[in-house]
């Protein structure tokens, strides 16, 4: 197969099919390189007593470390520590799990002084302002860390 003989297919919201072979192609190059790595995904969900989720954290585990891709809490759930606790868990389990390290990111419009609340530490920022992005100027995307 040459370059300039594929076709490129464009996919905007790509299902589990689509992406397989993709993932499945990095993942066996990146174990020729640093072995067959053991990522695990995980959620963590909270539901009132009534039954509606108000709140969720999804992520996962790999290498010495937490990744926290999602956190979310719903508005009438904020400010009773909901954030917290879903996080805590997911710290928990993450150490309990032999990971050392946990990483996330966020936007300036969300939860930064959250999380710096929690021990995370800003080790990269990139601004969020450009053309293709209308109603993001001046906005800054955070990238954080902490030891657990």
């Amino acid at each position: 197969m040459s370059v300039p003989d594929v076709d490129l297919e464009l996919r905007w919201t790509p299902d589990a099919a689509f992406l397989a072979p993709i993932a499945q192609g990095l993942g066996d190059f990146n174990d020729t390189a640093v072995g067959k790595a053991r990522k695990r995904w995980f959620a963590l969900r909270a539901q009132s007593p009534q039954g509606s989720v108000t709140g969720g954290l999804y992520g996962w585990l790999l290498g010495g470390w937490l990744y926290v891709d999602w956190l979310w809490v719903a508005q009438g759930a904020r400010g009773q520590d909901l954030g917290t606790r879903l996080l805590q868990s997911a710290e928990a389990l993450a150490s309990a799990e032999g990971m050392r390290y946990a990483r996330l990111e966020t936007a300036s419009w969300q939860a930064l002084a959250f999380y710096r609340k929690q021990g995370y530490k800003v080790f990269a920022e990139l601004p969020i302002d450009t053309p293709d992005s209308p109603g993001t100027f001046g906005h800054r995307e955070y990238f954080l860390r902490k030891d657990l």
